[in-house]
């Protein structure tokens, strides 16, 4: 097994430039035809969107994880955060454990009370 010099790489050469960006673009560029194939009993209908719909009918829960494993996490929560005040963001914080409560313990996602309190 060869040695290498402190400070040498193994590799002088080093990885091809944008072989990495290569790679990417073309899986992607395999999904998206995949994504846009006709679905073979429907022509009219798309295999990704297709996916979707299943998945939102199917496992609702999955569809959910999904749709935010793609969304911009960070931009999100500041556009909507960003002008409300330390107690704005409790009371929010507040409000939607009390949601999840009651969404937890009755099955149902109705509306919780407008002026929550610490308990």
């Amino acid at each position: 097994m060869p040695k290498f010099i402190k400070g040498q790489s193994g590799n002088p050469a080093g990885k091809p430039r944008d072989a990495r960006n290569k790679l990417t673009r073309v899986v992607l560029e395999d999904i998206l035809a995949h994504w846009n194939e006709p679905v073979p009993e429907n022509p009219n209908v798309r295999k990704g969107p297709e996916a979707l719909q299943a998945a939102w009918r199917q496992k609702p829960i999955e569809y959910a994880k999904l749709v935010l494993s793609v969304m911009p996490k960070e931009l999100a929560i500041e556009n909507v955060m960003s002008d409300m005040s330390d107690q704005d963001i409790d009371e929010l914080t507040i409000a939607i454990k009390n949601h999840l409560n009651v969404a937890r313990t009755t099955g149902k996602t109705e509306e919780v009370d407008k002026d929550p309190s610490v308990h």
